[in-house]
């Protein structure tokens, strides 16, 4: 598994979220809220999507769903870090978060043919 620096990740998280919302997340979200049939009672509890529906029926401001989102994701993605680190068959590959694709790629294939 791809192992970033956790603030490197931290600060990628956060940029993501905040281009999920420029990109029209919240009027995603009213639509799906919308829809026949509406969206499950699982596809509500998604990270993301629980914060912005909690916006959307007035419970919180969308600056606190927001920051609730970049929380919860951050806590996800240690979560899986520990998951993966407890794998046998899973082993670690530190990254920078500056190396290209290929980059990673070619740093896989290695790994692998080292095993």
């Amino acid at each position: 598994w791809l192992e970033p620096p956790r603030d490197w990740l931290r600060d990628r998280i956060s940029q993501r979220v905040d281009q999920m919302m420029a990109a029209g997340w919240l009027e995603e979200t009213r639509l799906l809220l919308l829809s026949q049939p509406p969206p499950g009672r699982t596809a509500c509890q998604a990270i993301g999507y629980r914060e912005l529906i909690r916006h959307l029926e007035g419970h919180t401001t969308l600056k606190d769903a927001v920051e609730q989102i970049r929380r919860a994701t951050c806590q996800f993605a240690k979560r899986q870090h520990t998951w993966f680190r407890n794998l046998v068959e899973c082993r670690s590959l530190p990254v920078t978060g500056q190396e290209t694709a290929e980059l990673l790629a070619d740093q896989i294939v290695r790994m692998n043919r080292a095993v």
